[in-house]
């Protein structure tokens, strides 16, 4: 029998951490600053530029994700 974790992934916060919503816009946040912040999340293991996979900037949700 399969199982599909991405079907329970909003409903377990452990597969895909909660939604945060934001207020529709640019992001009032600039690139330095997103490294900053990541380099500055252990779990994240980035130190650099070359270990950012991509980042997902959407203005009309307020979103940007790494």
């Amino acid at each position: 029998m399969k199982f599909n974790l991405l079907q329970l992934k909003k409903q377990s916060s452990w597969v895909q951490p909660p939604e945060r919503t934001g207020t529709p816009g640019m992001p009032s946040i600039n690139f330095d600053q997103i490294l900053e912040i990541c380099g500055g999340l252990p779990q994240m293991e980035v130190g650099s530029w070359a270990d950012v996979n991509r980042i997902d900037v959407r203005p009309s949700k307020g979103m940007l994700k790494v």
